[in-house]
């Protein structure tokens, strides 16, 4: 779906004409989508010219042709082989070229060692390749830049090579047959672990060459694929990239509001092997006329030093401080150590101008030079302060650190004046002049007390008091604690972490933790503490809890249910002991304690089914604190993709806010209930951003949901001013509203709202975490009722356009009359009447939102008349309406066809019978469930894939509400579709029942397979006891819009037996049987594929020698249940099979797995199982 631009920034002057000062038509800063697009295809449109002919692959070339995509390209390199020796003549046979899809291939089999003798360092010596030759269309000197994607992995060496080499071509020559001249250009090639990587060298051609070669090969034995090949005449690279960071990968524009502070912050990263040192590199910022710099934090504070320029403005020089080094360079960008520039102005509002930062090294400039645009705004102020609600920030960074006094009292005023009253993060210096400035609360964050069990130092602590944990893990789990070693206050926490915990809050309010603790779970702990703590939990003697210990602790066993109870329990001791200490050091009764961040769905209406973190469970402590932070959900677009439109994304704040403070209502009586602190998103990780109106627009969803503050993570992180403006009007919302809000009466059900034809349709889906929403409108309200006088937040979710929308409210006087304004805007019946009675109120009034607006509307009992507003008459308002109601029809029928890829409406399903199976449906759980004796089969229609399969009262597959046995995954990309299938079709076969489901990928469900079209066909036969199982996937793109898809497909499996006691499976090499006998780890089994190895050895984290098979097929066993045997087609295609495994799960995933492959649009594959119950 595109993006159809920020809309409604300005009146036409046909509706100039309706009004001196018309309502806010709302919409959004940035146009994301023009963004994303202008920058993600920037790639493929180029003006350079490509010197390689048919540098993608694209069209099949004349063996004549001497310019031609040459292969055999084959030698051995090592001297001590003779040149007659056998092995020089046998190893081409060990080599494949192939040129298929627009990729060229170098595959090099096992069998390359045999022809070497058995002598594998022989073997890495011997290359394959590619050569290919190439004219120039000029013989001056020039700068080239050769690039092109590859992948490359090894068994046997690790080298890969591209090398240039240069000739002087006389006209009546062949060019293999003249020798080249100087020296190779020889650059190498990195196995990428089954990823795509971008070679991208530049090089100069001395004056006198006409022609050239390009050969790229891989020595050893492995496989090479490289498509996309340019080699295009350029200048120069620069060693260095800057980038303004956020806005930089936005427009560049910076806005800086006036006679106040803004802060840029840059990132860089290196474009070559160079090492760079700080005392040799100097940051040169230039600032036009008006603007003036301010500090930093990371310069050599003597270096600073600043000039005039002729046109009025400056130039700023700097180094970096020698003690940074950690902010030199490295291969990529790192956005946690961005580089802050603090600004600042005194132009009038509506001022413009150019700033631009680059990079000296020694007084050369080896960077590009960045631009910034710079704009003035008016200047930030909140002018209500709540006083019993707190806003403020998470900072996230040592960013706004600045070296100078002077520097951080000037930015803190700027937080004072945008209302900041609460701010997570370490103080050091800064604490004063936050405090000056309205701070009220300072809670920072440990790296100490976090993630459930990282508590305390881990340097001498002692043996017994060190989290013990089964089996291994991808995570530092050794820096953990036993949580019996907290909640005894054992010595080594009541002297070491206690004091630890009270030196790093020392003038502050509490302590803020980032508390997830996944990482921990079905681990343990493990210790004997610990295990006789949970013999005396389960009444059981010590001596039998040990011979038990831990085999019957796993899922399905004997204690699993008591462990994950006890482990809960255990961890909510650890907790309150943590939030008792942190009391004692902040402060006692005012302190605010210890305030663990969680996610928001652990406090959701959606905690008790899907309980997602058993051995954690916040209900077990949140009612001991005195805050807590459900944070999330983070709607936002990762800059370093492509964008996807997704109408939904600030919806989610709103559905969630008010779910998590019902819920938690539900959950904790009155003196029980611990305050809500919020996180709506502001920028984290690799530049996940917002609009500016998102963030005022998640500050008021949290508000006016009741929640007791919000804080935004993280912020200002290099956003400029415009961003600290949204803030600043959202706590100005809260300062007038709050009384409402803490001390009235929430009244949504009185209101009711009805949009306009030319509105959005609701949502079919909010969120994956509270799957009961559905169809929500994107028109929400949040009503209060104090005393006589009422509110009505209303808000507009719809990016795309403004709401005109009838506003019913019950509960009125009917005898009395009411004022009903939003901000400077008053609504009147018509002209000549200021009121409306409580009689025309409930019946129903005209009145509008913005687009990404929140329109608060009082309605006040009538009083003297109001002066100062602008008044609109229902019949003013309706002109408005007429006028824009072309354009919003345009953008409602393109809301209409986004729901119907995005949110498809299944086919109406009934319960029947065929051949002996009974189809019943479940219209809310999404499923169908087919049964025929003992034997059933329950089928997800939201997942096509099937949860349960259970034959002779046996379970052989369980899935989960989200995944089963055939769910389509991909492990190229990495990514599961969820939720977004239609069902197509339900009918009846000779045998059973055939369903048909199809999903359409979506830019925003996952840009990298847009227009993938994805069809599940289940059969179900033979009495339940057979399924079969065709997915077909189809490049939908068309001409207008060519995608081409390259990929890998996955299913889950889940089944049953090798969870079981004495459970196996048998894969197959060679005719003889490969058993698998379950050990909780994950574990790769491979029909040779390299890149499926590579990549998703990576992505699974595989530690387990890898097992090699030769068919695609697997048979599950176990003594209590029937056999389950797979068949996987095409076989040709296949790769193995992937498990994800751990001890908290019931069983392993299993996941067969095919071959990556590139499909073209309108091109299409289909891929399947067949499952038999029995032998």
């Amino acid at each position: 779906m595109k993006n159809r631009g920020c809309l409604f920034l300005c009146a036409t002057a046909l509706l100039a004409s309706l009004s001196a000062s018309a309502l806010d038509r709302g919409g959004v800063t940035f146009d994301f989508q023009k963004i994303s697009d202008a920058r993600f295809a920037a790639s493929e449109k180029t003006d350079e010219v490509n010197l390689i002919r048919n540098g993608d692959f694209s069209r099949q070339e004349s063996p004549d042709d001497p310019f031609r995509w040459h292969s055999n390209y084959c030698h051995v390199h090592n001297a001590a082989v003779p040149s007659d020796s056998p092995i020089r003549r046998n190893v081409k046979k060990a080599v494949k070229w192939e040129i298929r899809d627009g990729v060229a291939s170098i595959v090099k089999s096992p069998d390359l060692v045999k022809y070497c003798n058995g002598d594998e360092k022989i073997a890495s010596g011997v290359s394959g390749g590619f050569v290919k030759y190439v004219q120039l269309a000029q013989t001056n000197s020039g700068t080239y830049k050769l690039s092109f994607s590859y992948r490359m992995s090894h068994s046997v060496g690790d080298k890969g090579y591209a090398i240039v080499s240069l000739f002087d071509k006389p006209e009546n020559k062949r060019i293999q047959n003249i020798l080249p001249k100087g020296n190779l250009l020889v650059f190498h090639l990195a196995d990428t672990g089954g990823n795509w990587n971008l070679f991208s060298r530049e090089f100069t051609v001395p004056a006198g060459i006409n022609c050239l070669s390009v050969v790229v090969r891989i020595d050893g034995v492995g496989e090479l694929n490289f498509r996309d090949v340019r080699l295009t005449e350029t200048k120069a690279a620069e060693k260095i990239t800057l980038k303004l960071s956020p806005h930089g990968f936005l427009d560049h524009t910076f806005a800086v509001s006036q006679n106040q502070p803004a802060v840029m912050t840059f990132v860089w990263k290196k474009n070559t092997d160079d090492r760079f040192s700080a005392k040799n590199l100097e940051f040169v910022l230039t600032l036009p006329a008006g603007y003036e710099f301010k500090g930093t934090s990371f310069a050599e504070k003597n270096s600073i030093r600043t000039v005039k320029t002729q046109d009025g403005g400056s130039e700023v020089r700097f180094r970096i401080n020698p003690s940074l080094s950690g902010y030199l360079p490295g291969k990529n960008f790192n956005f946690y150590l961005r580089m802050p520039m603090m600004i600042a102005t005194d132009t009038a509002v509506g001022t413009r101008g150019a700033a631009s930062l680059r990079i000296e090294e020694n007084g050369r400039t080896v960077s590009n030079v960045e631009p910034v645009e710079l704009s003035t705004i008016p200047s930030v102020r909140a002018a209500h302060r709540p006083s019993r609600y707190f806003s403020g920030i998470y900072i996230g960074g040592l960013y706004l650190s600045f070296q100078e006094p002077a520097a951080d009292a000037l930015f803190a005023k700027l937080m004072g004046d945008a209302g900041v009253q609460w701010v997570v993060a370490s103080p050091g210096t800064r604490g004063k002049a936050w405090r000056e400035n309205g701070v009220v609360y300072i809670t920072p964050e440990n790296y100490w007390v976090a993630n459930g069990f990282r508590v305390g130092l881990p340097e001498g602590r002692p043996e017994a008091d060190k989290y013990r944990y089964i089996g291994n893990s991808n995570f530092n789990l050794d820096n953990a604690t036993c949580p019996a070693a907290v909640y005894e206050e054992r010595e080594y926490f009541a002297k070491n972490t206690k004091e630890m915990i009270r030196k790093s809050l020392a003038g502050c309010d509490g302590l803020w933790g980032n508390w997830e603790p996944y990482m921990f779970a079905g681990k343990g702990c493990m210790c004997d503490t610990c295990r006789a703590n949970f013999a005396k939990f389960v009444n059981v003697p010590l001596e039998q809890m040990k011979k038990e210990w831990p085999a019957e602790l796993g899922r399905g066993k004997k204690y699993y249910d008591q462990i994950v109870r006890f482990r809960s329990l255990e961890h909510a001791k650890m907790v309150k002991t943590i939030h008792k200490a942190v009391v004692e050091a902040t402060g006692g009764e005012k302190s605010l304690g210890f305030i663990p961040g969680i996610a928001w769905i652990e406090m959701s209406s959606s905690w008790r089914p899907m309980n997602l973190a058993p051995e954690v469970q916040a209900y077990d402590y949140a009612d001991s604190l005195r805050w807590i932070n459900p944070w999330g959900p983070y709607p936002c677009w990762d800059t370093q993709q492509p964008f996807g439109y997704d109408k939904k994304r600030m919806l989610s704040y709103f559905i969630s806010a008010r779910d998590v403070r019902e819920q938690v209502n539900r959950d904790y009586p009155e003196g029980k209930r611990p305050k809500l602190m919020s996180f709506p998103h502001g920028l984290q990780l690799c530049d996940w951003v917002i609009q500016p109106e998102n963030l005022e627009l998640g500050m008021d969803a949290f508000f006016f949901n009741g929640f007791e503050s919000t804080i935004v993570y993280a912020f200002p992180k290099g956003y400029d001013n415009r961003y600290w403006n949204a803030f600043a009007r959202a706590v100005d919302t809260a300062g007038k509203y709050e009384s409402y809000v803490i001390d009235g009466k929430r009244i949504d059900g009185d209101v009711q709202l009805i949009p306009v034809p030319e509105y959005a349709a609701p949502s079919g889906t909010v969120a994956d975490a509270i799957p009961r929403y559905k169809n929500e409108p994107m028109l929400q309200v949040a009503a209060y009722r104090l005393g006589d006088k009422r509110i009505a937040a209303v808000f507009n979710f719809w990016e795309k356009g403004e709401a005109f929308f009838t506003f019913r409210l019950a509960g009125l006087d009917p005898e009395k009359s009411y004022t009903v304004t939003c901000g400077d805007d008053q609504f009147v019946p018509a002209a000549g009447r200021s009121v409306y009675t409580g009689v025309e109120l409930a019946k129903g009034i005209p009145l509008h939102a913005g687009a990404a607006r929140c329109a608060v509307y009082e309605i006040l009992p009538a009083g003297k008349a109001l002066t100062g507003k602008t008044l609109w008459s229902a019949e003013k308002l309706d002109q408005l309406y007429r006028s824009r109601r072309p354009e919003l029809a345009k953008e409602a029928e393109a809301d209409r066809k986004f729901e119907e890829l995005n949110n498809p409406k299944d086919i109406a399903l009934e319960d029947m019978s065929s051949a002996g199976i009974e189809c019943k449906v479940n219209a809310e759980k999404q499923t169908m469930t087919f049964a025929a004796k003992q034997d059933s089969i329950v089928l997800s229609t939201k997942e096509m894939s099937i949860l349960e399969w259970t034959v002779k009262g046996r379970k052989l597959i369980q899935g989960n509400p989200v995944s089963g046995f055939g769910t389509a995954v991909f492990w190229e990309p990495s990514w599961q579709p969820q939720g977004a299938y239609r069902v197509l079709k339900q009918e009846k076969i000779k045998d059973g029942f055939r369903i048909v489901g199809e999903m359409y990928v979506t830019s925003n469900a996952q840009p990298l397979l847009e227009a993938l079209k994805v069809r599940q066909t289940f059969e179900i036969t033979d009495s339940c006891r057979k399924i079969a199982l065709n997915t077909t996937l189809e490049n939908a793109s068309t001409d207008e819009a060519p995608r081409i898809h390259r990929f890998g497909l996955r299913y889950h499996c889940f089944p049953v037996a090798p969870a079981l006691k004495n459970g196996s499976a048998e894969m197959t090499r060679n005719g003889e049987k490969v058993p698998y006998v379950r050990d909780y780890r994950q574990a790769l089994f491979s029909t040779g594929d390299k890149v499926f190895e590579d990549t998703v050895g990576k992505t699974f984290s595989v530690k387990k020698p890898l097992v090699k098979i030769t068919e695609a097929d697997v048979v599950f066993r176990a003594p209590e249940v029937p056999a389950l045997s797979l068949a996987l087609s095409p076989e040709k295609e296949f790769a193995g099979f992937a498990l994800w495994d751990s001890p908290k799960q019931f069983c392993s995933t299993f996941e067969p797995c095919f071959k990556q492959i590139t499909l073209k649009p309108e091109e299409k594959i289909s891929y399947g199982i067949t499952a038999v119950a029995g032998e």
